[in-house]
């Protein structure tokens, strides 16, 4: 006879699973972690990774020093230094053609980033609170952590009290607010006159303040639970204190196990200047700037002979240079118009046609925009050829050319380019110093509308209603203007007058 057993209570016949068994390794060797779990990035994400970490730097470091420059290019104004602002604004300008590029770059990967490395700066900081006055003492308690409950006791209600007197000075009280619980968030400020002297020195190398902790009670007198001496011998040479002060038990000067914060500030050291010095990571561009997306060079494998029953298509944009009229030798008999062969085309981009001299074109320039004319519904033009825009030179009667003098056509209002505005504002400041104190009213008149034509150019670059391509554009414009209207002055027998649209 034995005693009954229950079966339910015995272990099952099934193995130990793999969690078990890697938890019994783990027990069996001294109950070690796991290891921490590693993850794996890809090359091309490290990469990407990097890029957009350079690409961050480069936009904030550009992006400071165009602040820089703008401030510079107005003090430069205000103290009519004109070259001073014009260098700024050149400045100014290469930085935001710089700055578009590189957020260009976030997306388009085409556009490589300038050669560049970041080294190690080291700054010096003054620390100095403005909002101090020299002689006031700012002292922040700002929270009491918890406190051991006395016997009888669950809560308290807390409060801070401490004096300060320097010498024969009045004395002046610090007192918190009363909170109730074992710890208490003050953040309670106050403002302490100070003289600033030998006496003041001395008791800041000597003595501290006392904090003292209290338990207020209803009625009844208040119960000092402990006390926090904060010495002040570092204000000598810092503007701030933050320091956890421990709090000791009155009597025994056993730690309690609670700690008064506390923050004390003044405008500046009583002896010498708080400089910290800090590390800064600066970006040092060493090789020239990127000014667009760069196409990859095609690979040699990748290199592969048209076929021939499929003809290889050419833009229509190809024939505006195109001077041969025989056809290419592959090209069947259903290719659309005549084009330049491929290996001529895509090596050359092409150029605009300059301007004809004479009036009549020439029979092998004809033929050419005549298959440029066949050629183009084939494929929409990318960018299309702007017609040029009547000039006033043409429309202006022949009249209108005998009665021109110097000032009309050197009035100030033609001028559009910043180069020659410059140039312009250096000869008449020129005209202005030899003529030492009596200036002619004129001269001063031509050097404002001058300088004021410039702003207006600068402010329209700085908004962007005048971008570079349109810029660019307005000029060539210009030129041909002043061309025609030189060729008609000559023509008008007033060849003194045609310089100036010349230079």
């Amino acid at each position: 006879m034995g005693f009954p057993i229950d079966l339910k209570n015995l272990p099952s016949e099934t193995p130990p699973t793999e969690a078990a068994q890697g938890q019994g390794q783990a027990q069996g060797t001294g109950g070690q972690k796991n290891p921490p779990i590693t993850h794996v990035v890809s090359k091309a994400q490290l990469e990407q990774q990097q890029r957009k970490e350079a690409l961050d730097a480069i936009v904030t470091s550009m992006s400071r020093d165009v602040d820089v420059h703008k401030n510079l290019a107005l003090s430069a104004r205000d103290s009519k230094d004109i070259t001073g602002a014009r260098s700024h604004l050149q400045a100014l300008k290469t930085l935001t053609d710089q700055i578009k590029i590189m957020k260009e770059a976030y997306t388009d990967i085409r556009i490589p980033l300038p050669l560049h490395h970041f080294s190690v700066k080291l700054v010096e900081h003054e620390i100095c609170f403005a909002n101090l006055h020299p002689h006031e003492m700012e002292i922040c308690i700002i929270n009491l952590s918890a406190l051991p409950p006395s016997s009888g006791m669950s809560s308290y209600s807390l409060y801070v009290y401490a004096e300060f007197q320097v010498g024969s000075e009045p004395m002046q009280i610090i007192k918190t607010p009363v909170v109730s619980g074992l710890q208490a968030s003050y953040n309670h400020t106050t403002k302490l006159i100070i003289e600033r002297g030998k006496t003041l020195q001395r008791f800041v190398e000597r003595k501290g303040i006392i904090f003292s902790i209290y338990h207020s009670r209803f009625l009844l007198g208040a119960v000092l639970l402990g006390k926090a001496e904060l010495k002040l011998s570092e204000l000598l040479e810092k503007s701030e204190i933050i320091k956890k002060v421990p709090v000791m038990k009155e009597g025994t000067r056993r730690p309690t196990g609670s700690e008064l914060d506390v923050r004390i500030r003044l405008k500046t050291p009583l002896v010498k200047k708080d400089v910290r010095v800090t590390q800064e990571r600066v970006l040092v561009l060493d090789g020239p700037f990127p000014t667009g997306p760069v196409d990859p060079p095609p690979s040699s494998s990748s290199t592969t002979l048209p076929s021939k029953s499929l003809p290889t298509p050419v833009p229509s944009t190809t024939t505006t240079t195109t001077t041969s009229s025989k056809p290419a030798s592959s090209a069947p008999s259903t290719t659309p118009p005549k084009t330049t062969p491929a290996s001529s085309t895509t090596t050359t981009p092409p150029k605009p046609l300059p301007s004809p001299v004479s009036s009549k074109p020439s029979p092998s320039s004809t033929s050419d925009n005549t298959v440029q004319q066949k050629s183009t519904p084939q494929q929409k033009p990318t960018t299309p050829t702007p017609t040029p825009t009547p000039t006033t030179a043409t429309t202006e009667g022949d009249d209108d050319i005998d009665i021109m003098d110097e000032e009309q056509v050197n009035d100030v209002e033609n001028m559009i380019s910043n180069d020659v505005l410059e140039a312009e504002l250096t000869t008449t400041l020129s005209s202005i110093r030899a003529q030492g104190k009596n200036v002619n009213e004129d001269l001063m008149n031509r050097k404002q509308a001058i300088e004021l034509k410039m702003q207006l150019l600068v402010f329209q670059v700085q908004n962007g209603s005048l971008t570079p391509e349109a810029y660019i554009e307005r000029l060539q414009k210009k030129v041909e203007q002043e061309m025609n209207l030189a060729k008609r002055l000559v023509q008008a027998g007033k060849k003194d007058l045609a310089r100036f649209p010349l230079s």
